[in-house]
């Protein structure tokens, strides 16, 4: 029996998760990453590594989308079909502020202080680089990104170079490098 209540488990393909999951499948060790969230704010770009963790299960892709769930929800877990990065690690948890204003926990549990969330989806990279703590704004991702990868609104996209090297030379100006 199906084990639901996660937001990586979706019943119709191909829903946004799907997509997420099959984009940061395709990223490969060597690959660069950007630290990057939405209103065009870059933070660091960093070299992808193998995952560090030891992977403790195998599963696939196409079997947990088909299944519409996991069936591994602890430790680190592989994925066949993906490249050497993707992994899921259910080890770690990240503890954040209460930063969720629809959050339904937090909201029945008023004096709690913290959320916890668990995202176990992941990709190392060898060491951030450039890091700007409060980012740098760039503008022209979208435009740029339209003309290889069709959108930016998934989790991991592909870049063009002329517009990777354009936020490498403006995170190492911002970090004063």
């Amino acid at each position: 029996m199906p084990i639901y209540g996660y937001d990586y488990q979706e019943k119709k393909p191909p829903g946004t998760i799907t997509k997420n999951w099959n984009a940061a499948g395709g990223i490969r060790a060597g690959d660069w990453c950007v630290a990057y969230l939405k209103h065009s704010r870059f933070y660091a770009i960093g070299k992808v590594t193998s995952p560090r963790k030891q992977r403790i299960h195998q599963d696939t892709f196409e079997r947990t989308q088909r299944d519409h769930r996991h069936i591994y929800l602890d430790g680190t877990v592989a994925y066949g079909n993906a490249q050497d990065a993707f992994y899921e690690d259910f080890t770690d948890e990240w503890d954040l502020p209460l930063n969720n204003p629809i959050c339904a926990s937090c909201k029945a549990h008023r004096g709690q202080r913290n959320e916890v969330w668990q995202y176990p989806q992941r990709i190392d990279v060898e060491k951030w680089e450039h890091w700007v703590q409060k980012g740098v704004p760039l503008k022209g991702l979208d435009k740029a990104v339209r003309s290889i990868s069709g959108s930016y609104r998934i989790a991991a996209f592909k870049i063009p170079r002329f517009f990777f090297d354009k936020i490498r030379t403006t995170l190492r100006q911002a970090a004063g490098e």
